[in-house]
C-alpha cells in the first residue's frame, strides 16, 4: 500500500484523488436536483404522454439526486490516514 503524503496546498487537498467522471456525475445530479426545485418553486406542470406528473415526484426528485451527489463526492474523497 503506497504511503500518502498530505498535500501542501489545503485548497486542493479534497480533489487530489477525485476522477473527472466522478465530479461530472455529481454536477449532473446537482443539476437534476435544482431543476426539480425550480419546478416546485414555479409550480410548473409537466405532461408526459398525456399524463400529468404530480408535484410530489419533484419533491422526491430534488432530495434523492442531491443525496446521491453528496454520497458520490464523499466516496470519492481521499481517505485520511
Amino acid at each position: 500500500m503506497p504511503l500518502r503524503i498530505a498535500s501542501p496546498d489545503p485548497l486542493r487537498e479534497g480533489r487530489d484523488g477525485m476522477k473527472p467522471a466522478t465530479l461530472l456525475a455529481a454536477i449532473v445530479l446537482d443539476i437534476v436536483a435544482v431543476a426539480h426545485v425550480l419546478r416546485l418553486a414555479f409550480h410548473t406542470e409537466v405532461i408526459v404522454g398525456g399524463t400529468v406528473i404530480p408535484m410530489w415526484v419533484s419533491a422526491f426528485g430534488c432530495v434523492m439526486p442531491a443525496l446521491l451527489s453528496i454520497m458520490v463526492l464523499r466516496e470519492a474523497r481521499p481517505k485520511r490516514v
